[in-house]
């Protein structure tokens, strides 16, 4: 698996996390709230960019209420 998809989902997975945690929701909660299975909450709430896919957390993002913005330029030249 290429790194920069690895930090990606990981970057992803904590904004999606902090989102819920400032609300305070139980992994039931956020089970419901996100349609999804309540092991599924587990791994979002642990963090386990591992398991999910870019798209799928993309889509949590969107269903948490976050804006999902993707900025690509071009590497600096280094000499």
């Amino acid at each position: 698996m290429p790194i920069l998809a690895l930090r990606l989902r990981q970057e992803l997975i904590a904004a999606i996390a902090a989102r819920l945690a400032s609300q305070g929701l139980s992994n039931n909660q956020i089970a419901e709230q996100l349609g999804i299975a309540h092991p599924r909450a587990v791994d979002l709430r642990e963090q386990r960019a591992e398991r999910f896919s870019l798209d799928a957390l993309v889509t949590l993002a969107e269903r948490a209420r976050l804006n999902v913005r993707l900025r690509a330029t071009r590497p600096y030249e280094t000499r």
